[in-house]
C-alpha cells in the first residue's frame, strides 16, 4: 500500500508566493481599474420632462450656466441636460440646471456627446483617449464600456445611430452597446496587413451618416487633400469599405484647407479655400464633382463650425455667415450674414445667433421674422465674436460659448 502524499515547507511556501502574487494582481487591477477612480452620483428622481413648444418668447434671459469645454455642443437627452468638463460629466435640471447626478474619473476628458439615450464620455490615459463610457441620461448610472489605443485628441459625431469618434491618425464608430463597428486609419496591430488603404496620413476632419462616412485627410505623397469615402456598415469592423477617394483640386490646382459639413444619401459636401476663395463643393458617390458654389468673403474652410439638422435643412457657420444646406441633395439654400454659429429648430423655426441676439428664421427660405434679444456681455468680446452653437430643451435655449453652456428662459413681458 503507497503511503499517502505529504505536504513538504517548499510546497506551503509555493502556495504561499503563488497566493501573493495572485492578490497582488488583483490590487494592481483593481488599483488601475476605472471603477476605483470613478465617483458616481446617480439620480435621486425621474428627469422632467419638457412640454412641446408652440410659440416662440418674446425675449430671453440667462437662467443658469456650467463649464462645458469637452462638448462642442449642447447636449441634451429629454429634460436633462449634460455638460463635461474636466474629469466630469454632469446631468442637470434643464430649467434650473441643479444637478441630477454626476460621473467623474480621475483622467481628464478629451470629448462627450449625447446618444442612444445616454452621455457618452471619453477620457484620456496613457492611450490616448481610449477609456470611453456610456451613461444613462434619466438616471446617471453607468453603461456599456470600452477602452481602445486611440489619438490624444477626439471629436464625437453622432447619426442616427452610431458615435464616430474622429482623431488625428484614426477613426472608428460604436453602436449603442459601444462594439466597434468601423475602423480606419492607423491600427497598431493590423488583423488585416492591407487594412489601412491610405497609410500614414493625418486627418483634418471628418462627417457621418447613417450609411457613409466621409474622410479628409493629408497622405504622404499626395499634392493635396485627400477625400476618402468609407461604409459605415462594412461586413468586418477592421476591413474598411471604401466607396471612392481622391485629392481635390479646383482647375487642376490641389486644395490644401477643407472641412468637410455633411454627408447624405450618396452625396458629400466639403468647404475647401484656395487662393480665390472659399467655395462649398459638393462630390457624387465615385468622389466626383458635383457642383462648386462660391460662398462670401471672410468665409473659411478652418473655421467651420456644422450645427446638428434642422427639418429639411443642415446649417453650418463659415466664421462669418450661416449657410444652409438641403439636407438632401446638399445644394446651398440660403446664406446669412453676419453671424455667430449654426441655427437650431423650435416651434417650427430656425433660431441663428447673432451679435443682437437670436434671429428667428424661416427653416426653408432664410426669411428674418424678427429677433430675440440675448445679453452676452457677460462673456466679453468672446460672446460676440462666436461660435456660439445653440440647441434647445423644451422651452429653454442653450448656447455653448466656448467653454460654457448658457441656458436661456423666456422672460416675461413688461407691464
Amino acid at each position: 500500500m503507497l503511503r499517502p502524499e505529504r505536504r513538504t515547507r517548499a510546497d506551503y511556501a509555493a502556495i504561499a508566493l503563488i497566493s501573493a502574487a495572485i492578490l497582488i494582481a488583483a490590487l494592481i487591477v483593481w488599483w488601475t481599474s476605472p471603477s476605483r477612480a470613478t465617483d458616481a452620483v446617480p439620480a435621486a428622481d425621474p428627469a422632467p420632462v419638457p412640454t412641446a413648444v408652440t410659440g416662440l418668447p418674446a425675449a430671453l434671459g440667462e437662467i443658469w450656466r456650467a463649464p462645458d469645454s469637452a462638448a462642442d455642443h449642447p447636449l441634451v437627452v429629454g429634460g436633462t441636460v449634460i455638460t463635461a468638463d474636466g474629469s466630469a460629466v454632469i446631468g442637470h435640471d434643464f430649467r434650473t440646471g441643479k444637478t441630477r447626478w454626476s460621473y467623474e474619473r480621475g483622467v481628464p476628458l478629451c470629448a462627450a456627446t449625447a446618444a442612444f439615450g445616454h452621455a457618452v464620455a471619453v477620457y484620456r490615459t496613457g492611450n490616448g483617449c481610449s477609456e470611453v463610457t456610456a451613461i444613462d441620461a434619466d438616471s446617471g448610472r453607468r453603461g456599456p464600456q470600452r477602452s481602445s489605443n486611440s489619438d490624444n485628441t477626439m471629436r464625437l459625431l453622432t447619426d442616427e445611430d452610431r458615435v464616430t469618434a474622429v482623431g488625428t491618425t484614426r477613426i472608428e464608430s460604436w453602436r449603442s452597446d459601444l462594439v466597434r463597428t468601423v475602423e480606419y486609419g492607423r491600427v497598431d496591430a493590423p488583423v488585416h496587413p492591407d487594412g489601412d488603404p491610405h497609410p500614414g496620413c493625418t486627418i483634418d476632419s471628418a462627417a457621418a451618416s447613417g450609411t457613409r462616412i466621409a474622410v479628409l485627410e493629408h497622405c504622404p505623397g499626395d499634392a493635396g487633400v485627400r477625400l476618402t469615402v468609407i461604409t459605415a456598415t462594412p461586413d468586418d469592423a477592421s476591413q474598411p469599405d471604401v466607396l471612392g477617394s481622391q485629392v481635390l483640386g479646383i482647375d487642376g490646382a490641389a486644395l490644401h484647407t477643407a472641412h468637410v459639413v455633411a454627408v447624405s444619401g450618396e452625396r458629400t459636401a466639403v468647404v475647401a479655400t484656395d487662393g480665390a476663395g472659399t467655395a462649398l463643393l459638393v462630390y457624387d458617390a465615385s468622389v466626383a464633382r458635383e457642383s462648386l458654389t462660391p460662398l462670401a468673403p471672410g468665409a473659411a474652410a478652418d473655421r467651420i463650425v456644422v450645427g446638428a439638422r434642422s427639418g429639411p435643412v443642415i446649417t453650418f457657420w463659415t466664421g462669418t455667415a450661416t449657410v444652409a444646406l438641403d439636407a438632401r441633395t446638399l445644394a446651398v439654400r440660403w446664406r446669412m450674414p453676419d453671424t455667430l454659429g449654426p441655427g437650431t429648430s423650435m416651434a417650427s423655426a430656425l433660431l441663428v445667433p447673432t451679435r443682437e441676439g437670436l434671429a428667428v428664421t424661416g427653416t426653408w427660405d432664410g426669411s428674418v421674422r424678427r429677433t430675440i434679444p440675448v445679453d452676452r456681455s457677460a462673456d466679453g468680446a468672446a460672446g460676440k465674436a462666436g461660435p456660439v452653437v445653440p440647441g434647445t430643451a423644451g422651452d429653454v435655449v442653450l448656447e455653448q460659448r466656448g467653454g460654457t453652456l448658457v441656458a436661456l428662459t423666456p422672460v416675461p413681458p413688461r407691464e
